[in-house]
């Protein structure tokens, strides 16, 4: 009977044993699936909707010194539409110059015009829940209004004719709330000619830059006693800048996480992504000067922050400190938004994530010169590198619990069996 009962007591060990082995296996299989939602597909439309909105485009000359752009959008179907008010809506009232429109020189010898105004990061979820879309409803038509000169400089680029674009989609919100990519069923394309080229600095509605010298290593302006968050979060962007260059060098393969965020791999392209990340700043703190003079008024529109090109400011509105300081849309991800503005000249196709996903699968060649696209590729990169080393210390304790309970159960039963000896 004894040794029956030392086959008992080694057993509950043994059970004991696998109990825990299983309760941490499911906590590692935990980890494992958190990482593969992390980058699980989602549900692409099977083609990009086109509108019944026609848009036309009138430009009249008022002045030697003036050019309107005068577009008129029209939506000619029976569906009503809600288009979402992002920065670089022809159709959206925010207050402040942002890329609208596009214009390149018809002259392939001479440069494109520089465009002055902003590229802004921007709450798109907060503004959605403010209602700021645009409803067009059937035969409504919506007359929106621009000075071409408020946005473009012609210094360079000199007299000529220009050919004027829209960006190549819009957001729009259906029923039930959900974001969608669509386009216009007829966009402008229109040529433009500049004969007095100027640009007027004074119409912008964005603060103008003021060139000031700072001799420390951060540099900051009017920021209050937010040095410090500004700075963390321009540490953070580093990091993230450098996760994303170690994991793009060659010959790393083109991840499933490339693929979600710029689409099926092409050599241009990765060459191109890999290249923007180099290009930004191994040392965010220091390579540029925040400014927090953003208009009170940006708040109300939700703006985390923008920047100029050619310079090496971000501008920082009050809706950045809202954010969280890490994890998805966080501080740090608006500064590597702005960076890539201001390094490499991306634009703002696109902003929401999951707009951002669609633009990869159906339009990679804008993915890979969209600002959120390479703020959402950094952002789950490294939320997946943080998950990895999560995984890799639980598994790692696993390892080290299941050889300390294996070691119990063989000194368990060579004491009992040596009990039992002893005994018999």
């Amino acid at each position: 009977m004894k040794s029956h009962k030392t086959f008992d007591e080694s057993s509950s060990v043994r059970i004991t044993v696998s109990s825990v082995m299983r309760i941490i296996g499911l906590a590692v299989l935990i980890i494992q699936l958190a990482l593969l939602a992390a980058a699980a597909p989602v549900e692409i439309p099977d083609e990009i909707r086109v509108l019944d909105v026609d848009v036309q485009l009138r430009v009249v000359s008022l002045a030697a010194n003036s050019i309107q752009l005068i577009f008129s959008i029209v939506n000619s179907g029976r569906e009503t539409y809600r288009i979402l008010d992002t920065p670089t809506s022809i159709m959206s009232e925010l207050p402040y110059v942002a890329r609208k429109f596009h214009l390149r020189n018809k002259n392939q010898g001479k440069p494109n015009p520089k465009f002055r105004g902003v590229r802004v990061a921007w709450d798109a979820e907060s503004a959605i829940e403010a209602k700021r879309f645009t409803t067009l409803q059937p035969r409504d038509n919506v007359i929106a209004t621009y000075e071409l000169y408020d946005y473009y400089d012609f210094s360079e680029s000199g007299s000529g004719t220009y050919t004027l674009t829209l960006p190549p989609y819009i957001e729009l919100l259906d029923p039930s709330g959900r974001r969608f990519l669509a386009r216009f069923s007829d966009q402008p394309k229109q040529d433009i000619q500049v004969d007095n080229p100027r640009f007027s600095a004074a119409k912008q509605k964005a603060p103008t830059y003021t060139f000031t010298s700072n001799a420390t290593t951060y540099a900051f302006r009017k920021c209050n006693g937010r040095e410090q968050i500004i700075t963390a979060a321009a540490n953070r962007a580093t990091q993230l800048r450098n996760i994303a260059v170690q994991n793009l060098q060659p010959p790393s393969p083109w991840s499933p996480l490339a693929i979600r965020w710029f689409g099926a791999f092409d050599l241009f392209r990765e060459r191109q992504i890999r290249y923007t990340y180099t290009q930004l700043s191994d040392n965010f703190a220091a390579r540029y000067t925040y400014d927090c003079t953003c208009p009170s008024t940006f708040d109300q529109f939700f703006v985390y922050a923008y920047a100029y090109l050619g310079r090496t400011d971000i501008f920082l509105c009050p809706w950045f400190f809202n954010q969280p300081g890490i994890g998805v849309t966080s501080r740090a991800t608006t500064l590597l938004h702005e960076a890539t503005h201001i390094e490499i000249s991306t634009e703002d196709y696109v902003y929401t994530r999951l707009i951002c996903l669609i633009l990869a699968w159906w339009s990679p060649r804008h993915a890979y010169m969209n600002a959120s696209s390479y703020e959402y590729y950094a952002e789950d990169l490294a939320q997946l590198r943080f998950g990895s080393m999560i995984y890799g210390v639980l598994d790692m304790g696993r390892r080290a619990v299941v050889n300390w309970l294996h070691a119990l159960v063989a000194y368990k039963c060579w004491w009992l069996q040596e009990g039992r000896l002893v005994m018999l």
